[in-house]
C-alpha cells in the first residue's frame, strides 16, 4: 500500500490521476486516511491556505495516523513550484515518520519547469520573471530553490537544505537539479530507506516506477463533461484561468462573475444569495454555465479567503436549486472550501483526463461527478465540442 499526503486538494487530485495511469486503486480522503481498502490512499490538505503552525499541526497528525495504520511506503506531493510551507511540513514528516534525509524533487520538465544550478525555470524564464511572482499568498521573489525555501519556512526550522547538481546524501532536505525527465528518476533513491521522497507529480510518476515498478500509461476514455448539465467554477487567479475565461465569453458559454458589489469588504447575505439565485434560476434554462469571482484587482484584508467563501456559497446555493451532473472545479483553495462547506470528505477518484485534470465520484451523491483542476493547468477544450444538450 503507498500514502500519499498533499498539501492541497488538486495536486491531491493529480497524484490520483497518475495512480489510476498505473491501473491502480485509490481512494481519496480530505483531510483525513481515507478507510476504503486501496492500493494507493491519497490525502488532501488545505495547509497552503494556513499559518505555518497550522500546517505543521494537521502534517503532524496526518503522519502519525499513516505511522499507526503502518503504510508500506509513503510520498509527500508538494506544489511544483515550491508555494505554501515545504520545509515545515516535511520537518513534521520527517520527525514522526522517522527519515534522517529528504529529497525534493518540484520539477516537471515535460511542462518546462525545471532547476538549473539550483535556479528554478519555466519555459526557461526565471520563476521570479513569471506569473507566479504575484501570487497572492506565495510570490516568488527569486528563482533560488534555497532562498524560495529558507522565505517560506515559516517556524524557521534549523534543517539543512542542499541544492545544486549532485546528491551527496545528508541529514537534511535535498533539492537536486532537473532539467530532463531522467533526472526525474535519477532523483530516486530506491534502497535507502531513511529517505522520505517528496515533490511533484511527475516526481512521484518516477517514483513510483523506479520504487514500485508502476509505469503509468494514458488510459482512454470517450467523456466529454462538458456535452450535459455542467458547472464550471473557476476559483483561480492565474493568468490560464484568466484567458480561459475571455475565450469562454468569446464562444458563447454562459460566465457569471461578480458584481463589483460582491467584491467589497462588506456585503449583505441578502445580495449574496439573490446574486446566487438569479445564477441558478439563469443556470435553470441553459444547464450549463461558468462562474467566478472574475480577476479584478481586490485589496481589502483577507480578500483571498471572503472571496472564495462566497463563491463557495454561491455554489452551494446553485446546487441546491440545479440538478448539476458535472461539476468541473479550478483551484485548490476554492475546491477545499467548497468540499469542506458541504461536508465531502471522501472521493472516488474515476479517470484522468489529462494530467491534473481528474474526474470524481461524490460518496453518497450517485448523480453528481466532480471534475478537479489546478488553476495554473489549461482545461483540455472540451467547448471546442461542446453541444445542445438532449434533453
Amino acid at each position: 500500500m503507498i500514502t500519499i499526503l498533499a498539501d492541497d486538494i488538486t495536486g491531491a487530485a493529480e497524484i490520483a490521476g497518475v495512480c489510476l495511469r498505473c491501473g491502480m486503486t485509490v481512494s481519496f480522503g480530505v483531510n483525513q486516511l481515507p478507510t476504503a481498502t486501496a492500493q494507493a490512499r491519497v490525502i488532501a490538505t488545505d495547509s497552503r491556505s494556513m499559518s505555518a503552525q497550522e500546517a505543521r499541526m494537521i502534517h503532524r497528525e496526518l503522519a502519525e495516523a499513516i505511522g499507526t495504520a503502518s503504510s508500506d511506503s509513503v510520498f509527500k506531493k508538494t506544489d511544483s513550484v515550491l508555494r505554501g510551507y515545504v520545509v515545515d511540513e516535511l520537518d513534521e514528516w520527517m520527525t514522526v515518520l522517522g527519515f534522517e534525509e529528504a529529497v525534493l524533487q518540484p520539477s516537471n520538465p515535460s511542462m518546462g519547469r525545471c532547476i538549473v544550478n539550483g535556479r528554478y525555470y519555466i519555459d526557461s524564464k526565471e520563476l521570479n520573471d513569471t506569473d507566479f511572482s504575484r501570487d497572492s499568498d506565495f510570490p516568488a521573489w527569486t528563482s533560488a530553490v534555497e532562498g524560495l525555501l529558507m522565505e517560506r519556512n515559516g517556524n524557521h526550522t534549523s534543517r539543512k537544505i542542499y541544492s545544486g547538481s549532485t546528491i551527496n546524501l545528508k541529514q537534511g532536505i535535498h533539492i537536486p537539479d532537473c532539467n530532463t525527465v531522467e533526472d526525474l528518476k535519477k532523483s530516486v533513491f530506491k534502497s535507502n530507506p531513511t529517505v522520505l521522497h517528496a515533490g511533484s507529480a511527475a516526481f512521484f510518476a518516477a517514483w513510483l516506477e523506479v520504487v514500485h515498478d508502476q509505469i503509468p500509461k494514458p488510459q482512454p476514455n470517450g467523456i466529454n463533461p462538458m456535452l450535459g448539465r455542467f458547472l464550471m467554477v473557476c476559483g483561480s487567479k492565474h493568468v490560464q484561468s484568466e484567458r480561459y475565461l475571455a475565450s469562454s465569453k468569446k464562444k458563447g458559454l454562459a460566465v457569471a462573475e461578480f458584481p463589483e458589489e460582491l467584491l467589497q469588504e462588506t456585503i449583505t447575505e441578502e445580495y449574496l444569495t439573490e446574486w446566487a439565485d438569479n445564477q441558478a434560476e439563469f443556470w435553470g434554462r441553459t444547464g450549463q454555465m461558468i462562474v467566478t469571482q472574475g480577476h479584478r484587482q481586490v485589496t481589502f484584508p483577507g480578500h483571498a479567503d471572503a472571496l472564495r467563501n462566497r463563491l463557495a456559497v454561491v455554489v452551494i446555493r446553485m446546487l441546491e436549486q440545479c440538478a448539476v451532473g458535472e461539476l468541473l472545479l479550478e483551484g485548490g483553495a476554492t475546491t477545499f472550501t467548497l468540499l469542506e462547506k458541504k461536508g465531502w470528505t471522501t472521493l472516488t477518484p474515476l479517470l484522468e483526463f489529462s494530467p491534473g485534470i481528474v474526474r470524481m465520484a461524490v460518496t453518497g451523491k450517485p448523480n453528481l461527478y466532480l471534475t478537479l483542476k489546478p488553476g495554473s493547468y489549461p482545461w483540455p477544450g472540451w467547448e471546442d465540442t461542446t453541444t445542445e444538450i438532449n434533453e
